[in-house]
């Protein structure tokens, strides 16, 4: 006779009739499920855990005794979503900021920006191309204007 959540249990064979559970002398949840009305569903934001691969159902999470969004991510409806560049916390010897192109530690507020020749995307610092099309075109009205005064001198 197929066990149920609770039921002693010899082997997780023994659990099969409740998806994504195991023995563990009875039958028990899975370490990313949480037992609902006799069945075994995934974790979510707030669940109690004991590793970020008890989060697993939830995208960029991980366990801090509760699932809860990776440090560059923020809770939105249930889900872990990237945070704006200037949200993420870091320190001044440039910790945080790492994994982001273009970014360094602001000193003062302690959050990542972007460097002064890129502009933010929301989690991303992209290079400021009209900055470049600027020095670009200053760089060739001086080309043109040393080439005219080479030539009418």
């Amino acid at each position: 006779m197929p066990c149920i959540l609770g039921d002693q249990c010899q082997a997780t064979s023994d659990c099969a009739a409740v998806s994504n559970s195991k023995c563990d002398t009875t039958c028990v949840c899975d370490d990313a499920f949480k037992v609902s009305g006799g069945s075994c569903i995934a974790k979510v934001l707030g669940d109690q855990c004991q590793a970020t691969s008890d989060c697993a159902a939830v995208s960029n999470s991980k366990c801090d005794t509760t699932c809860d969004c990776d440090d560059a991510f923020k809770v939105s409806g249930g889900s872990c979503i990237a945070k704006a560049v200037n949200e993420i916390p870091c320190t001044a010897e440039g910790g945080g900021c790492e994994n982001i192109d273009n970014a360094l530690c602001d000193a003062d507020t302690e959050k990542c920006q972007c460097s002064p020749n890129s502009v933010m995307n929301v989690a991303t610092c992209e290079p400021n191309t009209a900055a470049y099309i600027r020095v670009g075109a200053t760089t060739l009205v001086l080309s043109v204007f040393a080439v005219n005064w080479t030539m009418f001198r």
